[in-house]
């Protein structure tokens, strides 16, 4: 397995290892998988693995906001994880797509707000590359990043 791209729950800050910054090819769909970790399942004193949805809310090179839903979660006492199947709107240009991991909460029946792509606050932010043709790392480095407000 991939090395996780790792998410501070309380800081919000995610780390992005140099072997994960490559997306994939302009174009692609659902070809490339991220794992994702967050460490720490309670945040203020409450537990994001009951009552939330999860997604991945992006912008793309071409600056269209786009978002890919998670499926389902894995968590232990510590730690919440996910794949993220990166989806073709994310990956529609070559160049650089920011993202941001968000918790929706979700009524008693599982059904979430109707909420554009920025309008939640636990979020969690980074910037991968997409490459056009080939593989190719980042242009940036330090995906120590802090959240931006809103998903």
């Amino acid at each position: 397995m991939a090395e996780p791209i790792v998410i501070n729950a309380e800081t919000r800050e995610i780390t992005v290892p140099e072997a994960e910054r490559a997306f994939g090819v302009a174009g692609e769909r659902k070809v490339e998988v991220k794992h994702i970790r967050i460490e720490g399942r309670t945040v203020d004193g409450t537990d994001l693995t009951q009552g939330f949805s999860w997604k991945v809310s992006c912008e793309n090179a071409g600056k269209e906001l786009c978002a890919d839903l998670i499926d389902g979660i894995v968590a232990d006492a510590g730690n919440i994880e996910f794949d993220w199947i990166v989806g073709a709107a994310p990956m529609a240009y070559k160049g650089t797509m920011h993202f941001a991991v968000c918790a929706v909460r979700v009524d008693a029946a599982g059904k979430a707000p109707a909420l554009s792509v920025r309008q939640h606050p636990r979020a969690w932010a980074g910037s991968p590359q997409a490459a056009g043709g080939a593989m190719a790392p980042a242009k940036k480095s330090g995906y120590q990043v802090r959240a931006q407000t809103g998903c």
